[in-house]
């Protein structure tokens, strides 16, 4: 429905689960279309940090955590 509507999902969430579950699901249409906005401490500032594709496909061959 997204595509059919040319609209983007933003949803949040601090499940593990989730997010492998929709990196999952993008793997398996072939697109490149997950990203992940962490928010995590850079020298004392609270700061976004972008988190592609190619970030949750290392964190899931290697079960590294991408929640903050």
């Amino acid at each position: 429905m997204c595509e059919r509507e040319n609209v983007k999902i933003v949803a949040t969430t601090h499940s593990r689960e989730c997010l492998m579950g929709a990196h999952s699901v993008a793997k398996e249409r072939e697109q490149d279309e997950i990203c992940v906005q962490r928010l995590q401490l850079v020298n004392g500032q609270v700061e976004s940090v972008r988190l592609g594709a190619e970030h949750l496909e290392l964190a899931s061959e290697m079960g590294l955590e991408v929640r903050s």
